[in-house]
């Protein structure tokens, strides 16, 4: 067997490395971070427990760890709660993945991990009181180039539906804003339309006025100081600094969130499945279905309200 994990708790690093390099093949979405940040667990179990080596009992081990922890990672704060059953079941997903691919390569053992029932997701739409305390923070923001930037950064995500890594590779070229639409580069390397109204594109017509001041060294479209064009990391750094002047750090602001609440949106409004996947950008209703057409029991009930053959007939 290699000998590339004789000392786990120094080796995980490079090994997961290594894994994120192969199974990703140089992707640059979200899914190298997704695999990274769910592997941060088992790395963090490891330490905690100070575990020498990586084998079928300290999987066990870690299982029980992550099914039974009393505290969870909100923003970049601990604080107490449970891990959810879908945060639970995509952590061992991608453990079992990654341990599949190290035994395969002769760095690990056979080792098995059970998943637990398949968990149906909770809605997690962005709340219209915090996106429009972001709204408010952005527009507190003193420098006029900063402003209008973060601004349509906002409302683009919020109007459109689209993908974080999207939005932040729309290039000028592609972008209409009269008729708004952008065609941007998708995940799985598929081109997307976005589409949005007139409130978005005088707000991006706004941020190109002071774009071209800050001497942009490419035509994507959402650039720091610097000129460099943005990516998704540097957009939720955005969000992450309009949260704190807002006081919405412990609120849901990621910028799946926003996507979540434009989806629902769309259903709410009377849209199908089939036109609301095809705005996401998805490639099967089924999860559009699965993700987004879940709703609480007040929702239901108002549903119900506004659909029951019988409402104001008797």
């Amino acid at each position: 067997m290699n000998s590339a994990l004789a000392s786990p708790q120094l080796n995980l690093d490079a090994l997961v490395d290594q894994f994120i390099a192969e199974v990703c093949a140089g992707k640059t979405n979200e899914t190298p971070a997704a695999y990274l940040t769910k592997l941060r667990f088992l790395k963090r179990f490891i330490e905690q427990q100070q575990i020498h080596e990586i084998s079928q009992p300290t999987i066990d081990q870690f299982r029980i760890w992550l099914l039974t922890r009393k505290t969870k990672v909100r923003g970049k704060r601990e604080v107490n709660g449970s891990l959810s059953p879908f945060t639970i079941r995509t952590v061992i997903t991608t453990v079992r993945h990654f341990l599949r691919w190290a035994n395969e390569r002769g760095y690990l053992p056979k080792i098995a991990i059970k998943n637990i029932k398949e968990p149906q997701p909770d809605p997690k739409p962005i709340s219209q009181q915090t996106f429009e305390r972001l709204l408010n923070a952005a527009n507190s923001l003193k420098n006029d180039w900063e402003r209008a930037r973060d601004i349509a950064i906002l409302l683009m995500l919020r109007d459109t539906g689209g993908r974080c890594s999207s939005i932040a590779k729309i290039n000028l070229t592609n972008l209409d804003t009269k008729a708004g639409t952008a065609i941007v580069l998708d995940k799985g390397g598929r081109y997307s339309w976005l589409f949005f109204g007139p409130t978005t594109s005088q707000a991006i017509e706004t941020w190109i006025t002071y774009r071209n001041s800050l001497h942009p060294l490419d035509d994507t479209l959402f650039i720091g100081q610097s000129g460099h064009a943005m990516n998704r990391r540097s957009i939720r750094r955005v969000l992450d600094k309009l949260a704190k002047i807002a006081g919405v750090e412990h609120e849901r602001y990621n910028p799946h969130a926003f996507r979540h609440a434009f989806a629902r949106d769309t259903l709410l409004a009377g849209a199908d499945l089939t036109q609301t996947s095809q705005l996401l950008n998805h490639s099967t209703i089924v999860t559009t279905a699965r993700y987004y057409a879940r709703w609480s029991k007040k929702e239901l009930a108002e549903i119900h309200h506004k659909y029951s053959p019988l409402n104001g007939k008797i």
